[in-house]
């Protein structure tokens, strides 16, 4: 591992009021960007309105040099998203490297908000 590395670092953001209006406006500052102008409607349909403080752990991060000052730091959360074919019951029948295309991950990334959620972390 590298010089800096926080593993399951804890963090409690502020948060003097966000509402939904705030994080499509945050959002759009860059449409063409990955999750951009396809993520903006499915967050506008959220119904955000939050004050006091979001608390979480971000799974791991760390810097790619041992002077944090001429360094990147990089964030990374793990998921464990089940993707793969469903049975005829709905339970999980077959799962392979073929299921976990680009397509497919980044349609769980939008369900589950993960763009949202990535934006929050950094």
């Amino acid at each position: 591992m590298n010089a800096v590395d926080l593993h399951e670092l804890s963090f409690d953001l502020p948060v003097r009021h966000a509402c939904t209006d705030d994080l499509v406006q945050a959002f759009s500052l860059d449409p063409e960007a990955r999750f951009g102008s396809d993520y903006i409607n499915q967050l506008s349909g959220l119904q955000v309105n939050s004050r006091g403080f979001l608390t979480g752990s971000i799974d791991l991060v760390f810097s790619d040099a041992d002077d944090p000052q001429q360094s990147r730091w990089w964030v990374v959360d793990w998921k464990s998203n089940w993707i793969g074919e469903r049975g005829e019951s709905g339970g999980h029948s077959c799962c392979g490297p073929r299921h976990y295309n680009q397509k497919a991950m980044e349609e769980q990334m939008r369900h589950h908000h993960y763009p949202l959620q990535a934006h929050l972390y950094l």
